[in-house]
């Protein structure tokens, strides 16, 4: 396979979840030939500070790939500036890249997953990115294919293009239209009605989040994610041991090592209902949301 799209590692103070991650990327044949990132982020707390130094001992005793570049931060940046800023080195001298943070198990066939959906979607105006992680829900049993679209990106193994990461208005400058824009807002919770609500915490400072500035740029664009059937990425994070994912086991699948083939893609409808679904939070939290929402306009005058 030609053209192997480098693959950026975000870390920070789990050394036991770091290391469970890279032996599950180390199942992946193609890793020797891939180039791979390693963004190590400083403590932002003195009690971090040992569990830092134990991930960096793991990522710079790691082997396996072609080429290993390590960049340590002397200064606590964050997830989502350290991100921001990864993903952007990255791309400007490759055209594509592979995104994998160190809570995560994948499959054997991730890399062949990414480079091959990278490779068939490049020129599809309409994908936005693609995702490893598919949520577990129901597939029609007449869908014929082995991936499918959601409009809503995912942050739990994911890969872009340059072009798609360069569209992203990090600063989010046409929110006050937007939040005043009913329809402008159905559309952009049509991958779950907590994306608006997850937005209007972006904006109002209480969370820091690549994720959703990139959700919305995908919206932006009337484009899509491609998610496989089956998951290919578990996120082992969701044991209460990560800052930005509480305990759960709502996201708990099993991972399938299958071969996917990529297809032209069209929505499906019953995908799409289960989709939201399994996003959409009930009738309290969407009370909530409602709220969020006129109070964000309040804060947020359209002119």
């Amino acid at each position: 396979m030609k053209d192997l799209a480098p693959i950026a590692v975000f870390v920070y103070n789990r050394p036991k979840h770091t290391a469970q991650m890279l032996e599950s990327l180390l199942q992946n044949k193609i890793l020797s030939e891939s180039e791979i990132y390693f963004f190590s982020d400083a403590a932002k707390k003195a009690e971090h500070e040992e569990d830092v130094r134990l991930v960096r001992e793991v990522i710079h005793n790691f082997k396996g790939a072609a080429k290993v570049h390590v960049v340590e931060q002397v200064k606590n940046k964050g997830l989502a500036k350290s991100i921001i800023d990864g993903v952007s080195s990255i791309l400007e001298s490759h055209q594509q890249v592979i995104v994998l943070e160190d809570d995560l198990l994948l499959s054997n066939d991730l890399l062949d997953f990414f480079n091959e959906g990278l490779n068939f979607h490049k020129s599809s105006s309409n994908i936005f990115s693609l995702s490893g992680y598919t949520p577990d829900i129901a597939i029609p049993k007449n869908y014929a294919h082995d991936t499918y679209i959601a409009p809503r990106i995912s942050s739990w193994g994911w890969a872009t293009w340059k072009d798609r990461w360069s569209k992203v208005d990090w600063s989010v400058s046409d929110f006050a239209a937007f939040i005043h824009d009913n329809q402008a807002i159905a559309k952009h919770d049509l991958g779950g009605q907590d994306a608006t609500a997850m937005l209007i915490n972006q904006m109002t400072g209480k969370i820091d989040s690549w994720a959703i500035r990139f959700n919305y740029a995908c919206f932006k664009n009337n484009a899509y994610c491609v998610f496989p059937c089956i998951t290919k990425v578990l996120n082992n994070g969701a044991d209460g041991s990560g800052t930005h994912v509480k305990s759960t086991d709502k996201y708990n699948t099993t991972v399938s090592n299958k071969k996917v083939n990529f297809c032209a893609l069209l929505p499906n409808d019953e995908i799409q209902h289960n989709f939201r679904r399994f996003f959409t939070s009930g009738l309290l939290r969407q009370l909530i949301n409602l709220y969020k929402r006129t109070r964000a306009r309040r804060l947020f005058k359209n002119n």
